[in-house]
């Protein structure tokens, strides 16, 4: 009966160290072990938008996406805490001198800037700087007159 108890003892204290060795090692990642862990689930770990009903989800890879979408290049930076943890730069800028993305390529914003256009013509039109969407269009479009021309010359 003895031997018995210290059998069980001897293995729940094996389990627990075991258990302690355990979270030990993983409470001993390093910020740069977690950012490269994320950057590898970004480039392996992407999910299909929409799935049909019964299938399954499957990952694909960022290399992937980008040739099916046909997109030269590609670069993401991603923000924690107000500051920029990690940024990553795959592809090309142009295709046909093959030069490689940096983190310091610049971008054409694109249809990103029609959201921040609509907000702050919005926030314009709420504060009667604008009186009405068509009053900026005249403006905008307006021809110049000839004694506008004239004040250039």
């Amino acid at each position: 009966m003895k031997n018995r108890n210290s059998a069980s003892f001897n293995l729940r204290a094996g389990l627990l160290s075991l258990l302690a060795v355990i979270c030990l090692i993983l409470s001993c990642q390093t910020r740069e072990s977690i950012t490269r862990s994320r950057i590898k689930s970004l480039e392996k770990g992407l999910y299909r938008a929409v799935y049909f009903k019964g299938q399954r989800p499957e990952k694909l890879r960022l290399v992937d996406r980008m040739a099916f979408y046909k997109v030269p290049g590609l670069s993401v930076a991603v923000m924690d805490r107000f500051q920029i943890e990690w940024v990553k730069t795959c592809g090309y800028k142009e295709l046909v001198q093959y030069q490689k993305l940096t983190p310091q390529t610049a971008f054409q914003a694109g249809d990103l800037s029609q959201p921040v256009s609509a907000r702050w013509l919005s926030s314009w039109l709420k504060r009667k700087v604008l009186t009405s969407m068509s009053s900026l269009v005249i403006t905008l479009l307006r021809p110049p007159s000839l004694e506008e021309n004239s004040d250039r010359q």
